[in-house]
Order: structure tokens, then sequence, then C-alpha cells
């Protein structure tokens, strides 16, 4: 069998290229370290699988109680609860800034052109789309 290349985990801090015949117990894996192979960084791919590396958070008792509390309720792991909690954070963060950007994009662009709408003219051609009309935007004028 070929040699695997792993970063070892020591007290100390990872060491690059150490041999997996080496040391076969140096990410924690036994049976699954012969076939693993080392991706990038601390994500590893196993069987076309991209596993990452484990992460922690400090919570606070009283919040941590809350996501078990949560967990044990809708069946699932803390774990689950957590990762789920952080996607959805970080999509609407992302929506958010997105949604920050293109308003700054607009201001510069009427900083530059001085085309605009009045609020009238705006809620007119808004009033007119909620009545249901098929109704064109206004022109923007400076």
């Amino acid at each position: 069998m070929a040699d695997i290349q792993w970063p070892m985990v020591s007290k100390q801090r990872l060491t690059a290229n150490t041999s997996i015949s080496a040391r076969p117990y140096a990410l924690g894996w036994t049976a699954l370290a012969r076939k693993a192979t080392l991706a990038q960084g601390n994500t590893f791919c196993y069987g076309g699988r991209v596993m990452a590396a484990a992460t922690s958070i400090k919570l606070d008792d009283a919040l941590k109680g809350r996501v078990q509390h949560l967990a044990e309720v809708r069946r699932r792991s803390s774990h689950w609860i957590m990762r789920e909690a952080i996607a959805q954070y970080v999509e609407r963060e992302e929506k958010r800034e997105a949604f920050r950007q293109d308003a700054l994009r607009a201001w510069d662009e009427y900083q530059q052109t001085g085309l605009h709408l009045t609020l009238e003219e705006a809620d007119a051609w808004l009033g007119k789309l909620e009545a249901g009309e098929d109704a064109e935007p206004p022109k923007c004028h400076v």
C-alpha cells in the first residue's frame, strides 16, 4: 500500500507530511484512515464525500440549554440545530449585504447622473401595479 501523506494532530500543532503508516491514528480515524485522502487544509475526502473538520463554539449555559431543548423538541441533534442556524444567518446576512451594495451603487449612480423619480411618480406607478394594471415604469429625469 502506498503511503498517504497526512497532517498530524499533536498536542502542540499540526505538522504536515507525516505518513499514515507511521501513525494511522493521527486524526482519530482507524479503519477509515487507509482509504481517506487529504483534500485541502483541514477538509478531508473519503469515498468522494467532503468532510469538514470540526469547529468549536463557546456558548453560555443558558444558550446551550435553549439549543439542547430545541434539539430535543425537534428530534434533531444540537449540532444540526447550530449548523442550520449558522447557515440561515449567513444566507440572510449575505442577502442583506447584497442589498446594501445595490443601494450604494444606486446612490453613486444618482450622484453621477442626477436621474431620479419623485415620490409621487413612483407611488402612482406602484399604485397601478397594485391595481393589476400592466404599467411601464416612468422615465427617470434630472
